[in-house]
């Protein structure tokens, strides 16, 4: 393992073939943060007794001193500078920083189970890597490079935007983005009977509805605008087996019906058997932002609309719905 240590070339580096800009290359994590990133922080400073997932003073004070030691401003702060020397390059082994990318890629990432979660750079750990780095658009090396573990912190791939700047970063933010389309139209692609259909890998800003897609790529499309990321939809892939299947078994987490909160995803079932039908962003009031719906294979003028949340009810035979998470609502 070699050690990756900060200097301005490696981030201009990033710059030059991320086409991100430096300061947004890497996420800023301060005292009072919580979640994920802050174990792999513990793990990566080798803060061994600090249990849990808040940022505290004893981990900042690990911070500066590690800033002092590698002459970078003292802030506490980590960020673009103190980022890429934390990080290690990883094929195999043991240790914390193993421990750190097997905790993101469960946590965060549900790629690995609680029990893969032993430090050890197993085989299993390499093919969850592998998986990653497929769905983060990186070489599938197996390898936790430097942009792999840009990846795994941020989120985000080299090829991936960050936010529309129009945009807040909230649950308010795409709350009030979802309710500023209601009314508008996009058309609905889709191909045979099998419910393949075209779904949005990109956003676009400033936030405007993209020219074609379905209730799912929409909401896919929604949090891609507010974040940069979104529900892992994959393109010309079959809606029930395939699409569906990711986004309920593996995109976020699910919430008890009774919890739900604006700006967490609404899940309708419909046919016994697939992982969902359709799907819509809850506005609050019982309300949800959804597309218009339809099985026709052709094409469709669709309406934004703001609907009641048991809409579903009204017109299917089994008017069954779970809530999930994103995990980048926060």
């Amino acid at each position: 393992m070699a050690l990756m240590r900060p200097c301005l070339g490696l981030c201009l580096l990033l710059v030059f073939l991320s086409g991100l800009h430096c300061a947004s290359a890497w996420p800023v994590v301060r005292k009072g943060d919580h979640g994920p990133i802050v174990v792999c922080l513990k793990d990566l400073i080798q803060l061994r007794n600090d249990p849990g997932d808040v940022f505290t003073i004893k981990l900042e004070a690990a911070v500066k001193r590690y800033q002092t030691n590698n002459k970078q401003p003292v802030t506490g702060i980590v960020d673009a500078v103190t980022w890429p020397g934390l990080v290690v390059t990883l094929s195999g082994g043991r240790g914390m920083a193993v421990h750190a990318v097997q905790y993101l890629l469960a946590k965060k990432y549900a790629l690995l189970s609680a029990t893969d979660i032993d430090s050890t750079f197993s085989p299993r750990t390499k093919a969850a890597v592998k998986k990653f780095q497929v769905m983060h658009d990186l070489p599938q090396t197996g390898v936790v490079d430097l942009f792999t573990w840009q990846a795994l912190v941020t989120g985000r791939g080299p090829s991936q935007p960050a936010p529309c700047a129009g945009v807040k970063k909230s649950r308010a933010g795409i709350v009030a983005l979802a309710r500023s389309l209601v009314g508008k139209e996009m058309i609905y692609t889709q191909k045979s009977a099998d419910y393949i259909w075209y779904g949005i890998t990109h956003k676009t800003c400033p936030p405007k509805l993209p020219a074609y897609g379905d209730a799912n790529s929409f909401i896919a499309w929604m949090f891609w605008t507010a974040y940069g990321n979104g529900p892992d939809f994959v393109r010309n892939c079959n809606w029930g087996k395939c699409s569906g299947q990711i986004m309920t078994d593996t995109t976020g987490r699910l919430i008890p019906n009774a919890e739900i909160q604006p700006g967490d995803i609404v899940i309708y079932w419909s046919i016994a058997g697939w992982p969902h039908m359709h799907s819509a962003l809850y506005v609050g009031n019982r309300q949800v932002v959804t597309m218009g719906y339809y099985i026709v294979p052709r094409m469709w003028g669709r309406t934004v609309l703001l609907r009641d949340m048991d809409w579903w009810k009204e017109s299917n035979v089994y008017p069954w719905y779970t809530v999930r998470r994103y995990d980048e609502v926060v």
